[in-house]
């Protein structure tokens, strides 16, 4: 689920975590990590959610 610009093609997500085109959905896993990790995911995962949070929050 990559996170950019409406207008990028391959993008899925706003910066506020909202799915383009779909209302009332939001993706906040390790998905959307640019990058895949060569360990556990446990802690981006714990650490996504929480900015996620926040993002609804300050909403």
């Amino acid at each position: 689920c990559k996170m950019g610009k409406e207008d990028d093609p391959y993008a899925v997500l706003n910066n506020k975590l909202q799915v383009y085109g779909i209302e009332n959905l939001r993706v906040f896993d390790v998905s959307m990590m640019p990058k895949l990790v060569s360990g556990n995911t446990n802690a981006p995962a714990m650490a996504i959610a929480n900015n996620a949070v926040n993002i609804m929050l300050d909403e």
